[in-house]
């Protein structure tokens, strides 16, 4: 069993912050958490700042000074009430107010852009993606099954087969995904539409779509469809509001969805 240190990052008006714990007058530390699964990571931080996390909260991050789980949070989210006084603390002061963590807190500081107001960039993923891609995926579902073997290798399944993917990134932090597959007759299937939890509701999603739409076309292909769990309001939302049509409804993987369509 080992000891992670946690890095909690959250968007200010004008600048990034990190998560402080006080270890003695005047001493400040990262939070820390066993690890023994990213839940008991969360509780641990839980019982000493007050801020409930989930695990799809935080990922592992390479770093040489040990274990480092961090994670990226939209907005300032009040802390305190738990064992420890702990508070949001501007990033660029946190070295000199926590010198033990310096090795961590540089390697935090690269995983996020320098301004606070950049918005997530829609990119092609590279390899060092992988793991994030398939994170993202079991994140925005209930557990990973046997068809989700295209997430491990998208240039195989979705770039070198003359369709798109795409992934929405903000640093070092993986946020949205989507990609797109040929199926037959000039049609392509969105594939894989995901948004972090965290991030849903600020228009990722929407761009991904219409980042794929006009690949799409780009491709010459004349119509995208799709399906979406029946229990995703928001999505359905978001494909109606995009232009597509329902087509029927079907058990996909055994569970209940909406098929859609859409002409290009």
């Amino acid at each position: 069993m080992s000891v992670a240190e946690v890095a909690v990052l959250a968007a200010g008006p004008d600048r990034w912050n990190i998560l402080l714990v006080e270890r003695g007058a005047g001493r400040w530390a990262l939070p820390v958490g066993m690890v023994r699964g990213r839940g008991t990571v969360v509780r641990d931080v839980a019982e000493q700042t007050g801020l409930e996390l989930t695990g799809a909260d935080l990922r592992q991050v390479p770093c040489r000074a040990g274990v480092v789980h961090a994670g990226l949070l939209p907005e300032l989210i009040p802390v305190g009430g738990g064992v420890r006084a702990a508070r949001w603390w501007p990033l660029a002061q946190a070295q000199d107010l926590a010198p033990d963590h310096a090795a961590v807190l540089r390697v935090v500081a690269d995983l996020v852009p320098k301004s606070v107001t950049e918005a997530a960039r829609l990119r092609q993923p590279v390899l060092a993606d992988a793991t994030a891609i398939v994170e993202l995926h079991q994140r925005t579902v209930d557990s990973a099954g046997p068809r989700d073997d295209d997430l491990t290798d998208v240039a195989r399944y979705y770039l070198d087969a003359g369709g798109d993917f795409v992934v929405g990134s903000l640093g070092g932090f993986v946020l949205a995904m989507g990609g797109l597959r040929r199926t037959v007759d000039g049609a392509a299937e969105v594939r894989r539409m995901g948004v972090h939890p965290r991030w849903r509701r600020r228009g990722l999603g929407r761009r991904v779509l219409e980042h794929l739409e006009h690949r799409a076309s780009a491709l010459g292909l004349t119509r995208l469809v799709l399906d979406t769990r029946a229990d995703q309001a928001a999505a359905i939302s978001l494909y109606r509001r995009s232009g597509f049509t329902v087509t029927g409804e079907a058990l996909v993987a055994g569970v209940p969805s909406v098929l859609f369509e859409k002409r290009l």
